[in-house]
């Protein structure tokens, strides 16, 4: 489906002076057979909406193979680039900025390895107005951002030795627990008189009160990962949950999949895939054309009319 799912939620802020919009996006999956006109109708859009700043929650590209060829990296940094003049760029990684698929040809995902695409980040990095935030953070007047970088003992992808889309997949809550511990020793001081965002690329545990704990301190927590719960359009107008059909995990009916930020208290933002099947799915991404992608707009407020207990929130559609 050529065609934008836009959530807009509207929240007050009594953390500054200023009022300010963040776009977020994640999951585009970025590879050779991503096609310009879907690259144009982001880009289109926004044009349109004109944010402040703009955050990618991981999973830019499908893997570090997508990139492998000058052409596709440079045209994935133009694209980036031309954003880039409309809004300020975060990016933090997710679990395909890091993989490599072919080795020597092959393209089993059994060979998945990782390798660490730094010069590639080091590029995008050079770029005005774009950061990769691979545990690291930002801070001007209005927000303090923080990337973490879910590591490859967190999503644990080989221990099935032959994995599918109806592989049961694991995700260690230890790890995140041990290497946000080691985040927030490195990343201290964070600001009381900014809006302040944790971009995190996997939100299966962000309910979980151990690791709420190391990480409250933040105002709201920006992910992906979930493609939406792979909820159909239809379904997804009618059904409200937050839970989805079938997640990462392949568990079904998984919890922070969608719909995530309804209540004054909530802090988790949950983005639906740009790419709700990426090349790695085989012939189930030929399912794309069902579709949408998905893209939440933040209007940050100083008018008490938002200063409620359920917040505004509005779903429509652009092309």
């Amino acid at each position: 489906m050529k065609a934008m799912n836009i959530t807009n939620y509207k929240l007050y802020n009594d953390k500054n002076n200023e009022e300010f919009r963040i776009c977020s996006m994640s999951d585009l999956h970025y590879n050779e057979a991503t096609e310009n006109e879907k690259l144009k109708m982001i880009l289109s859009n926004i044009e349109k909406l004109r944010p402040n700043y703009m955050m990618i929650p991981g999973d830019l590209i499908d893997s570090t193979d997508s990139i492998i060829e000058l052409k596709n990296k440079r045209r994935l940094l133009l694209w980036l680039k031309e954003m880039s003049e409309i809004s300020k760029i975060f990016i933090s990684l997710g679990s395909h900025d890091y993989y490599k698929l072919s080795i020597d040809g092959n393209k089993s995902k059994d060979n998945w390895n990782l390798e660490f695409v730094s010069n590639f980040i080091e590029e995008i990095n050079d770029e005005k107005n774009i950061n990769v935030l691979n545990n690291d953070s930002y801070k001007d007047n209005n927000i303090f951002v923080t990337g973490y970088t879910q590591s490859i003992e967190y999503y644990n992808p080989l221990l099935n030795k032959k994995s599918g889309i109806f592989t049961h997949n694991c995700e260690n809550k230890q790890v995140m627990l041990e290497e946000l511990k080691k985040l927030k020793d490195k990343i201290q001081n964070i600001p009381n008189d900014t809006v302040n965002f944790m971009m995190i690329h996997s939100p299966i545990y962000l309910k979980d009160k151990e690791i709420i704990e190391n990480i409250n301190e933040y105002d709201y927590y920006i992910s992906g990962h979930m493609h939406n719960g792979l909820v159909p359009p239809v379904i997804n107008e009618l059904w409200k949950s937050s839970r989805g059909i079938i997640g990462p995990t392949r568990d079904l009916f998984p919890k922070n999949a969608r719909n995530t930020l309804r209540y004054k208290n909530d802090k988790l933002i949950v983005n639906g895939a740009l790419s709700t099947f990426h090349e790695n799915h085989g012939m189930f991404s030929k399912l794309n054309f069902i579709y949408p992608s998905y893209m939440c707009v933040i209007d940050f407020t100083k008018n008490l009319e938002y200063d409620k207990d359920k917040i505004y929130t509005k779903r429509y559609y652009n092309k």
